[in-house]
Formats: C-alpha cells, sequence, structure tokens
C-alpha cells in the first residue's frame, strides 16, 4: 500500500531552499517518491541564504515566521509531514502544537553535534518524542538518539542517504580530460565541493592543498567564507586555489578531481562523498558523522581527526599518488552504487510510510 491507496500527500519540509547538501537530499527525496506514485513534494520554511535556490515553494520570509507556521499547520491537518533537519524539527513541532497529526523526523546530521546544554537537549528531546518516527543515517546516529534524548529505539529506524547511480556513473577518460580542458586542469586536482561555511571548513582544504607541490584546490559552492577563502588561497597557495562558485552539474566538476577533499567539523551522511565513490573519485575526509562508515583507508580513500591539518596533507598526498598510477574507479565505485541505490533506500522509506499512513 502507498499513497496513491491512502490518498494521504507526503510533504518534506526543508529548512531553506537554498541550494546545499541538506536541502537538495529533502527536495530529492520527494522526487524520487513520486516515481514511485506517492503525492510527495518538498517545500522550504525560509528562502535561505545564498543565490542558488531550488525550484521548490517557499512558505515565508524567515523560519519562524508566522505565515510559514500556519502553512505547516494546514498542512498537517491532511498530509504526513517529514521534517528534514534540525531547523525543520523545529518549525513542525510549533506548527502542530494541540494537533493529532503525524509526521516524521529525518535526522540530517550527528545528532550529538546538536547538544548545546540542559535546557536545549531536553527541548529536542520532547521534539523528538513527539515525532511518529525518527530516521537516522547510520547506526551510529541510532545510539546517540537513545541515549541523549531519550527516543525510544522501536521508533527508529535507519535509512542511509542515496544517489541516483545513472547521474553519478563511473568517470571515462574521455569524460575525465574534457572535464580537464574545460577547467584549465594540467596537473593534480582536489575538489572542494560545498559550502563555504565555517561547520564545512573550506579554510582547512585551502591550508592542506598548500602544502603539497603543484596540486590545485577547485572550490565550488559558495557562502560567507568565500572571500576569506580567496585571500587564504593568493597567501598560502598562489595560483593554486581556484574559485568556482556553486554548480547544479556536481558530477561534472568530479570529473576533473583526483580527490575530494572534506574539512568539515561536523556532518550526518554527506551526500558529496556518495557522489564522489559513485563516479570512482576517493575521498580524503575528516572523521565526522557517517564518515569512518563510508571510507575505507587505503581503499575508497582515508578518514583523519578533524582539524590536522598534517594528517589532511598526508592523506591527500598519498591519494594523489596513488591516482597518479592510474584511478583504480572499478574497485569501489560498484560497491558504493550498490549501497546507496536508490531502491534499496526508497523501499525502506514507503515501508515506514505506509505503516504511517495506514494507521492514519
Amino acid at each position: 500500500m502507498n499513497a496513491a491507496s491512502t490518498g494521504c500527500p507526503v510533504v518534506v519540509v526543508l529548512p531553506s531552499a537554498q541550494r546545499r547538501g541538506a536541502e537538495i537530499q529533502g527536495a530529492e527525496l520527494a522526487s524520487a517518491l513520486r516515481t514511485r506514485g506517492w503525492d510527495a513534494q518538498a517545500v522550504a520554511i525560509a528562502p535561505g541564504a545564498g543565490t542558488a535556490a531550488l525550484e521548490v515553494p517557499v512558505l515565508g520570509a524567515t523560519r519562524w515566521s508566522l505565515r510559514g507556521l500556519m502553512a505547516l499547520r494546514r498542512a498537517a491537518k491532511d498530509s504526513l509531514l517529514v521534517a528534514h533537519g534540525s531547523s525543520a524539527l523545529l518549525a513542525v513541532g510549533l506548527a502542530t502544537i494541540g494537533m493529532r497529526s503525524r509526521w516524521v523526523y529525518r535526522s540530517i546530521g550527528d545528532p550529538n553535534a546538536w547538544v548545546s546544554g540542559r535546557v536545549q537537549r531536553l527541548r529536542t528531546g520532547f521534539l523528538l518524542r513527539r515525532a511518529e518516527a525518527v530516521v537516522v543515517l547510520w547506526s551510529g546516529a541510532e545510539e546517540a538518539m537513545v541515549s541523549t534524548y531519550g527516543v525510544s529505539r522501536g521508533r527508529i529506524v535507519t535509512i542511509p542517504n542515496h544517489r541516483d547511480a545513472d547521474r553519478f556513473a563511473p568517470i571515462d577518460p574521455e569524460e575525465r580530460e574534457t572535464a580537464r580542458g574545460r577547467l584549465g586542469i594540467g596537473g593534480p586536482a582536489v575538489l572542494f565541493l560545498g559550502a563555504l561555511s565555517v561547520e564545512k571548513g573550506p579554510l582547512e582544504a585551502v591550508a592542506a592543498v598548500a602544502g603539497i607541490d603543484g596540486a590545485t584546490l577547485l572550490v565550488v559552492g559558495e557562502g560567507p567564507l568565500a572571500e576569506e577563502v580567496r585571500l587564504l588561497g593568493e597567501r598560502l597557495a598562489p595560483g593554486r586555489v581556484r574559485l568556482h562558485g556553486p554548480t547544479d552539474d556536481p558530477g561534472g566538476v568530479l570529473a576533473a578531481a583526483d580527490v575530494l577533499v572534506l574539512t568539515s567539523r561536523t556532518e550526518g551522511m554527506p551526500g558529496v562523498i556518495i557522489e564522489a565513490l559513485m563516479r570512482g573519485v576517493p575521498v580524503a575526509a575528516t572523521d565526522v558523522g557517517a564518515v569512518r562508515s563510508m571510507i575505507e583507508d587505503g581503499v575508497n580513500g582515508y578518514v583523519v581527526p578533524v582539524g590536522d591539518t598534517g594528517a589532511m596533507v598526508e592523506a591527500l598526498r598519498k591519494t594523489l599518488d596513488e591516482q597518479a598510477c592510474g584511478p583504480l574507479v572499478s574497485e569501489f565505485s560498484s560497491a558504493a552504487r550498490r549501497t546507496y541505490a536508490p531502491a534499496i533506500v526508497l523501499d525502506r522509506w514507503e515501508t515506514l510510510l505506509s505503516s504511517l499512513t495506514e494507521r492514519r
């Protein structure tokens, strides 16, 4: 049984309409459910910052606007809401006060990273226990939900992120040559693909690549640290740090890269890592969120401690040396394409949503 038979629409509530990893994942979830016959759509609580935006309805001018909260409340009367991320959790929790509506929370980050004091922990725990189900991305997040926030284990469902394998096919030599030519890359290329914000650590990526002679850092994204990234690049690695702004074709820029660098201070299950592995690009990443479960040292990349620039330099150097011997795409691309295939992930979502709509 699915939404077509129950008549219950599904609304995925995004924190903003900004084209960032978390929002893109939520919008793609709604789109994937529609391909399976669900009446599903994604909406954004607020526009968000930045110039790149998703084509989704925006409910209010700010995350906590009365207009947006009332729109959510109206939607909750006839739809099953999926609060996607911590900001959406609070908004949906506020909007449904006093209602007997059913809604799901999808955790998109590391639950332990939310803890900022006893009051915040109690408030978050209260909201999580109001949700009909809590979806986490990996087993470590499930343990945090139980031990830190008091969520019943029976109401937690583990469903990883997914990516369309057709969009992120293994890179062939001709595509690689074309992509590198388009971007003017002649030597080793390291790619930073994400928001230029404090939690993503783009300055740390610049510092790491500066320690590798001849390597170029492609910075693809936008955010408040863009100017700082440019200035630090000019100082530490003149001519070797290139800012390209946001993209709606991550697969295209991955085709030019020898390695993806992820220097985040906190993450859930980074979609950009899934995309890179599917394309056959190894990853050097900090040990945050689900990263340790996604990357096996020496096989598809390396994992280093957060803030350890020396370790990141060494990880990037090892990976570039291995890539110089010939990209080993087939060794891990097929495994990633199986693990994060939409069919497997969507089967789990359908099982969960069907059980809730039947009860509704």
